[in-house]
């Protein structure tokens, strides 16, 4: 097997070596993790193979879809004449404000009547427009209640309710088109039940959690980082240096993957969390076996920290080596991002695994010696 120990003893004979090259790559990498995008289209998470089944049954044999939209509208007072105008100018209204393709409206939605011996295609209102009067209302419902192609589709199966729907170009921005949609839903909102679905606004709540959930988390894996380490050591240096660490392993990792041209998206976005989570384990056996070795060693200080690291450096490897292998089997899946948060956390990995081997011995060697009082501590 690889032996370690030139590397470790480089390390801890060269620190600032060590420690200068790692901060240069860290800040270099900052750079572009400072523009790593975020991928909310929910339709991104398909596999490859039914995208590709979806193109042949569509027949333009192009990557390109559209995000979809429902609004579907109930309420006690919904047929009545005013209230179907404003559901209307509401509909209007949308189709004014978003990139619309492609549109299906319960009053231009058509049925079938009997025309004397023929059956004869109709809209379902009159002009293929809201009612007017009582008596296009009338006509409305009536055909509202004979068609049976509305149920499921502009109507409830029940006729109650009215739904319709726009196909609409994929945007930028999920939650400021959501924000825009809710602004023209408002005044129809004040006097009927107003429910939408479709992919846009699943996208704008995946967003929503990208954006504000994601930080939130990563503050708290960190939080439950450092109370670990200082509740399990008692010592400044335990808690900072390891975290110092996994971060620059977390930022190595998210600096290539937005070089790679990789996003975060609702699977990528578990890599951070859970690389500072591995990348912690690390850290723990080597401060572990150091401390350990400093209260039963009296040998030189950087003889000391060379002992425990490679001591404990093949327990490192072995267990990063295991979950590389398990993080790249998830290169077979047919989801694109399964296989790019399998490719980030892989190096995620794998770089905290080499710089608890380097880093943070080189780290160690600038610290003073941990007093007699601190290793009775840590042992109690």
């Amino acid at each position: 097997m690889f032996s370690t120990r030139p590397l470790v003893k480089f390390s801890v004979r060269h620190p600032w070596i060590i420690i200068a090259a790692a901060f240069i790559i860290t800040a270099v990498l900052v750079i572009p993790v400072t523009n790593l995008s975020i991928q909310a289209d929910v339709e991104t998470l398909l596999p490859e193979d039914i995208e590709e089944f979806e193109q042949n049954v569509s027949g333009t044999g192009e990557d390109e879809t559209f995000d979809k939209l429902l609004v579907l509208v109930e309420g006690d007072e919904l047929f009545t004449v005013d209230n179907l105008q404003l559901l209307e100018k509401t509909f209007l209204e949308l189709d004014d404000l978003l990139p619309v393709v492609e549109t299906a409206s319960p009053f231009s939605n058509l049925s079938l009547e009997k025309s004397g011996a023929r059956l004869v295609a109709v809209p379902l209102s009159p002009n293929s427009v809201a009612p007017v009067d009582e008596k296009t209302l009338q006509v409305f419902k009536n055909r509202i209640k004979n068609s049976r192609f509305a149920p499921g589709f502009v109507c409830s199966i029940d006729r109650s309710a009215l739904a319709f729907y726009l196909i609409v170009e994929k945007t930028d921005s999920y939650v400021d088109q959501i924000k825009s949609i809710e602004e023209v839903l408002k005044p129809l909102r004040e006097v009927l039940d107003v429910t939408i679905t479709g992919t846009s606004p699943f996208s704008a709540e995946t967003e929503l959690f990208l954006t504000t959930g994601f930080p939130k988390l990563l503050v708290f894996v960190l939080i439950t980082i450092l109370l670990s380490y200082y509740i399990g050591f008692r010592s400044k240096r335990a808690v900072f240096l390891p975290v110092t660490l996994i971060i620059s392993g977390t930022v190595f990792a998210l600096g290539i993957m937005s070089l790679a041209g990789y996003q975060l998206t609702m699977v990528s976005i578990i890599s951070p969390p859970l690389i500072l989570t591995l990348g912690s384990s690390y850290s723990i056996h080597v401060m572990n076996a150091y401390f350990s070795a400093s209260g039963a060693s009296s040998r030189d200080k950087k003889d000391t920290i060379i002992n425990s690291v490679y001591g404990v450096s093949n327990t490192i490897l072995l267990a990063s080596a295991t979950t590389l292998i398990g993080l790249m089997s998830l290169m077979f899946a047919t989801i694109p991002q399964a296989r790019e948060f399998a490719v980030s956390t892989a190096l995620g990995v794998f770089f905290c695994a080499v710089l608890s081997v380097t880093l943070l011995p080189a780290f160690l060697s600038l610290q003073p010696v941990p007093s007699k009082t601190k290793l009775n501590t840590l042992k109690r």
